[in-house]
């Protein structure tokens, strides 16, 4: 009774302290912390629990509700609209491409009731449906916050150098090797605590990649201009202890996109960088990059019992070179079958929640999957060919929205946030096409999250005046 009473009881406890939490920040004129708030679950998240077979332990952060599983961040994302709802209603700037991405969520609850219709197992439908609130909430909070007004709030600074701690202290940790396992704390088990999972490491990485754009923006002569600069590095950095290739593609890419713009005139117009301070940065890259490598070389001396970083045999390395048996092999054996599925409902899909069953070559077996390691085919094999184009359509319409930010933000600030953004959006759909980032909840959080806040500064972009007849165009993108 007791065991039942808690079980049900917690997520109650839980959702009505985040609502207050909110609910007070909406009251105080303060809603763009609203964002750092589920950011800062998103963050908790991945570094308590970096083994993703640890999101099934009932803790605080993972909440069972009637028999199904509820995520702290997917709570936190409905309470904080609510409490903006509440306190504000449903008044607003015009969200570029909102059209889009309404007909895109609905269809996909379109098709999770055609899942359900189908017999699929209720609790896959679910799980993927998530996607409404992970990436849509997390759309709608950002888009209906003010970015320029985040870009001014010291928390958001103070975030990011917290993040950069607490990614050095998990990335030391993870380096000896040593795992925390203990209940001693109720409500927040430790399972594996100490693993840099590959989540840990893109989100990290966006988060990097955000204070990059804060530090390159900021004038010359700035009080702690270079406050941001060992954050952001050991941000970056903390991927290189992750054993998974799709979060280091997703964040090199990522950063290509950045640096591509921040070279041209535009980007040297504004930003403020100059090169002895990018041949400081590269310095301190190196100098991080050896200290790994004498730490690893001690720890593998040392702890001979352990798997050092630059030389894994079980493949836990994020420097090492060897890959994972037939992996590469066992993702084409998904393909296939993702393929097959697809051809025989090519319009509107199976419905979410179907499953796979493909043949994997590093066990030898057959597994059974409700994703395929592609968002394309994911959504392809669950939407139809309306989903994927719903969902391609509002995707570049946004991204085009960024790019106007970029190009006509009379804010230096908001408009490299933007593009770091936008990178951030590149790099988790680049990895998405070899990773199904869409059934990660803490990734499509953080997709969400970058899409809104992109979406926010274009949604305040000073209508363009047009030279010839001094006509105020639209202020939509």
């Amino acid at each position: 009774m007791i065991v039942a009473a808690l079980h049900l009881g917690l997520p109650l406890a839980a959702a009505a302290a985040v609502f207050s939490a909110f609910l007070i920040i909406e009251r105080r004129g303060r809603g763009e912390l609203s964002v750092l708030m589920v950011l800062a679950v998103v963050v908790l998240d991945v570094s308590l629990y970096g083994d993703t077979l640890a999101t099934g332990t009932h803790s605080i952060f993972h909440l069972a509700f009637f028999g199904q599983n509820f995520r702290l961040s997917q709570v936190a994302i409905v309470t904080a609209l609510m409490a903006r709802i509440v306190t504000r209603g449903f008044s607003g700037p015009r969200i570029p491409t909102g059209l889009l991405w309404l007909a895109f969520f609905a269809w996909v609850a379109v098709c999770a009731a055609a899942g359900i219709s189908a017999g699929h197992p209720t609790n896959y439908v679910l799980r993927q449906a998530m996607i409404i609130v992970q990436v849509g909430g997390g759309l709608a909070l950002a888009a209906t916050s003010d970015t320029a007004q985040l870009l001014l709030a010291p928390e958001l600074r103070r975030f990011i150098q917290a993040c950069g701690v607490l990614a050095a202290l998990l990335f030391a940790i993870d380096l000896t090797g040593r795992r925390v396992n203990s209940s001693a704390i109720p409500l927040l088990p430790f399972v594996h605590f100490g693993v840099l999972g590959a989540d840990a490491a893109t989100v990290f990485g966006a988060i990097g990649t955000l204070g990059v754009a804060l530090l390159v923006v900021q004038p010359a002569g700035v009080p702690g201009r270079f406050s941001l600069l060992l954050p952001s590095l050991a941000l970056l950095l903390s991927h290189l202890g992750s054993p998974q290739r799709a979060a280091r593609l997703g964040l090199y890419v990522g950063l290509a996109v950045l640096a591509a713009f921040l070279v041209t005139r535009r980007g040297r117009s504004r930003t403020h960088y100059r090169p002895t301070e990018a041949g400081l940065v590269i310095l301190s890259v190196g100098s991080l990059l050896m200290f790994v490598a004498l730490a690893s070389s001690i720890f593998s001396l040392t702890h001979p019992s352990t798997h050092p970083l630059l030389h894994s045999v079980d493949n836990k390395s994020g420097l090492g070179f060897n890959t994972r048996s037939g992996s590469i092999q066992s993702r084409f054996n998904q393909w296939e079958v993702a393929r097959q599925q697809i051809l025989s409902h090519p319009i509107a899909g199976v419905g979410l929640g179907g499953l796979l069953v493909h043949f994997d070559e590093g066990t030898q077996s057959n597994v059974v999957s409700d994703i395929s390691h592609n968002i394309a085919l994911d959504l392809l094999r669950r939407t139809g060919v309306v989903g994927l184009c719903l969902g391609a359509a509002a995707l570049m319409a946004a991204l085009s929205a960024g790019l106007a930010v970029w190009r006509r933000h009379p804010s230096d600030t908001v408009a490299v946030w933007s593009l770091a953004c936008l990178a951030v959006i590149v790099g988790i759909v680049t990895k998405g096409m070899v990773e199904s980032v869409f059934e990660k909840y803490r990734l499509a959080t953080v997709l969400g999250l970058m899409l809104g806040m992109m979406l926010s500064a274009a949604a305040r972009l000073p209508a363009p005046v047009h030279a010839d007849d001094g006509v105020t165009a639209g202020a939509g993108v």
